[in-house]
């Protein structure tokens, strides 16, 4: 388990990736702005739940889905971002530091961290905090069709975790596409860089 810190709010999120990197460190090609890249990531998780909701509609033959209970499912995925910084935080190891905060500039809460992780464990630590729309999206599916208040909550949280990944479904991707199959990836200054180095621990 790393050492998770709350920092509160984040002016310059470089200071918190600041770590040491070895000679060999390798910087991986990525866009200025990864928010505006990995917009078709978004796709999928998007059809994964408009899907959802048409299909149990149709197969309930009934409005399933409330405007007022949709927003409030919805404000509760925005309340459980810092929980998806948090399942980032947790896949480090012991030894590393990880800084847990609000960045208002780009109107989002953040895991800054620079320490190496194995790129399958980076893997990981890219799409765990998915879960966060994968549980309430199954709770929709299961929940009764007459209710549309449940359905509602559940469907508006899930839409909000399934999507709100897209940027570290991009970073997974890179880091396949990039990072060879026996590499450390770390996070410094901004920035994503692989390395090879045996001496590494996780």
């Amino acid at each position: 388990m790393p050492e998770i810190r709350w920092v509160g709010v984040i002016r310059d999120p470089d200071v918190y990736e600041s770590g040491r990197l070895p000679e060999n460190a390798v910087k991986m090609k990525m866009p200025e702005s990864i928010q505006t890249a990995a917009l078709p990531f978004m796709v999928l998780p998007a059809l994964l739940c408009i899907g959802s909701v048409v299909l149990k509609s149709y197969f309930s033959r009934q409005n399933i889905v409330h405007p007022l209970w949709l927003f409030a499912g919805v404000a509760i995925g925005f309340l459980l971002f810092p929980l998806h910084e948090f399942l980032h935080a947790v896949v480090y190891p012991r030894g590393a530091q990880v800084f847990l905060g609000v960045v208002p500039k780009q109107l989002s809460a953040a895991a800054l961290v620079s320490h190496p992780l194995r790129r399958r464990r980076f893997l990981l630590m890219c799409v765990l905090p998915v879960i966060l729309g994968l549980i309430p999206l199954l709770l929709f599916w299961t929940a009764p069709a007459a209710d549309p208040a449940r359905n509602s909550l559940f469907f508006g949280a899930a839409v909000l975790g399934m999507v709100s990944p897209y940027p570290d479904f991009y970073n997974a991707y890179q880091a396949l596409k990039q990072a060879p199959k026996q590499a450390y990836i770390q996070f410094e200054h901004g920035d994503t860089y692989y390395f090879e180095a045996a001496d590494r621990a996780e």
